[in-house]
């Protein structure tokens, strides 16, 4: 493991989000939203995905997405840099494809990567599964602005939403994000109980949502940090 000095990361507790119960009810109030926004395509072959199962246009075959990989392969194991406190250490993680999401990405030994359903994956902690991203293939002509603002109705049930900036997010490569949303959920004595982050970014031509699930628990320290770590490294 090799150790370097690194800028202290920002907004290093960000990322802690609420109950799974709650964001459950989150996502079935986008979906209601959602059926309004976006019409559905005539080819229902392939599957996308978004937080509000927006409906879907045609996706890329497996094969395709395979043979897209292929063309760029990546070693299956690979040392990949996390960010704590103040420095970049580098642990191993293991490639995992998503053929019909069409992107690959390094998993770190201690969290478990899956496919929830087509069109979603989710990486989550093997330590505490209240910690998780998911990774959702949003529809090619989704509208932005409609997604976007059903995203702030659903969460507004849960607490304040802001929308920030991505060209401040610490990680230079997520700057280009199309948005950026933070809620944080509030106890009863007004500290932070769960903070909700969703993000919206394209990667290989290929527009995705991701959706940081974070509680407001020490691990966090450790787990917000090796969760970017991961996402980083999708191509």
């Amino acid at each position: 493991m090799t150790s370097t000095k690194h800028k202290k990361i920002k907004n290093s507790g960000s990322f802690r989000t609420a109950s799974m119960a709650a964001v459950m009810s989150v996502l079935l109030v986008i979906t209601m939203f959602a059926a309004g926004c976006e019409k559905p395509a005539e080819d229902s072959a392939g599957d996308y995905a978004t937080a509000s199962d927006l409906p879907a246009s045609p996706a890329v075959s497996a094969s395709a997405a395979a043979s897209a990989s292929a063309s760029q392969p990546r070693d299956e194991f690979a040392a990949i840099p996390v960010h704590v406190e103040g420095e970049v250490e580098y642990r191993q993680a293991k490639l995992h494809y998503s053929d019909d999401m069409s992107y690959s990405l390094y998993v770190l030994d201690y969290f478990t990567y899956s496919a929830e359903e087509p069109g979603k994956d989710i990486v989550m902690s093997n330590y505490d599964g209240e910690y998780f991203v998911r990774i959702e293939r949003l529809a090619p002509d989704i509208n932005i602005d409609e997604f976007k603002n059903g995203l702030k109705k659903a969460y507004g049930e849960m607490g304040n939403v802001i929308e920030r900036n991505p060209a401040e997010l610490y990680f230079e490569e997520f700057r280009d994000a199309k948005f950026w949303l933070h809620v944080d959920v509030l106890n009863e004595n007004g500290s932070v109980k769960t903070s909700l982050q969703y993000l919206m970014k394209e990667i290989g031509g290929n527009r995705y949502g991701f959706f940081f699930h974070m509680p407001a628990k020490e691990a966090s320290e450790g787990l917000t940090p090796s969760m970017w770590a991961i996402v980083l490294t999708m191509k």
